[in-house]
């Protein structure tokens, strides 16, 4: 299976297969599609009443890692020698959140000296860092999209913090 391919998936088991219809996920955003939240890749608002096809949810949902995402993360992996399944996770944790995340200066230190186990738990929102990158209250929801990123490249995570991993992600 290629990254794209891996990525999609990923995305798909986030949305919890593609919503066929505008319906508003346990944050309270109206969703559509692939993971799309908010806005289509176009800029349009999504409606309430919205509906689309499964070959619109992937050109939409193509579109946005295209257009949006994969430049960005792959220019920035490529150049601090990301392993194959960081950079997919990235993909889809900027998909979700955007790629200015991964440009601050906790990404970038965890990304760069290879502490997986770091960006992981940045990724949940409990890296106890002065710089957080973004807010440290994830709903259940935002957790369970962050555990399907992170368990993409846990088997990177060194042994002894795979324990305390688990057990902080299941507060």
């Amino acid at each position: 299976m290629n990254s794209e391919d891996k990525i999609l998936e990923m995305l798909i088991k986030q949305s919890q297969g593609i919503q066929w219809k505008a319906c508003e996920d346990p944050d309270g955003f109206l969703t559509i599609g692939i993971n799309l939240v908010k806005y289509y890749p176009h800029g349009a608002l999504i409606r309430e009443h919205d509906k689309c096809t499964e070959k619109e949810a992937y050109d939409w949902t193509n579109r946005k890692l295209h257009k949006d995402v994969y430049p960005d993360v792959y220019e920035f992996c490529r150049r601090h020698n990301v392993p194959r399944e960081i950079y997919e996770s990235l993909c889809v944790f900027c998909f979700n959140g955007g790629v200015s995340l991964i440009k601050t200066i906790p990404f970038i230190v965890a990304i760069v000296n290879s502490r997986w186990f770091h960006l992981s738990r940045m990724m949940i929102g409990r890296f106890e860092y002065t710089e957080m990158p973004f807010p440290i209250n994830y709903s259940q929801n935002k957790l369970r999209k962050r555990r399907i990123e992170i368990d993409n490249f846990k088997h990177l995570i060194e042994p002894h913090f795979i324990k305390d991993f688990i057990m902080q992600m299941e507060d």
